[in-house]
């Protein structure tokens, strides 16, 4: 069994806390109309800091954002579907006459 030096708490909470600044930095760099949009590379930084931190608050934010639907790429990479008629396990679906269903 794996355990963590309580030595190494402060250093691992200093990296994940610099990597969710950064993802955010690059994501809202990103995402802006201009010469450096790439909603791509934004939603890819957004990827990455919450595979860091899953309850980072900047980076959810940034994924709002984002809009509502990610890329198929980062979809795929986060185990999300690539919209709401294409469901993943235990997600909300639409149904084609309009309502929403819940899958299993």
């Amino acid at each position: 069994m794996h355990r963590r030096c309580p030595r190494a708490e402060p250093f691992a909470q200093e990296m994940t806390t610099r990597i969710v600044d950064v993802a955010h930095t690059a994501a809202a760099h990103r995402t802006p109309a201009g010469p450096h949009q790439d909603l791509d590379a934004a939603r890819q930084a957004v990827a990455t800091g919450l595979d860091v931190d899953d309850a980072a608050e900047l980076i959810h934010g940034d994924r709002l954002r984002l809009g509502p639907q990610p890329e198929p790429a980062v979809a795929a990479h986060r185990g999300l579907p690539h919209s709401a008629d294409e469901p993943g396990p235990g997600l909300l679906a639409r149904t084609g006459d309009g309502s929403v269903k819940r899958t299993v």
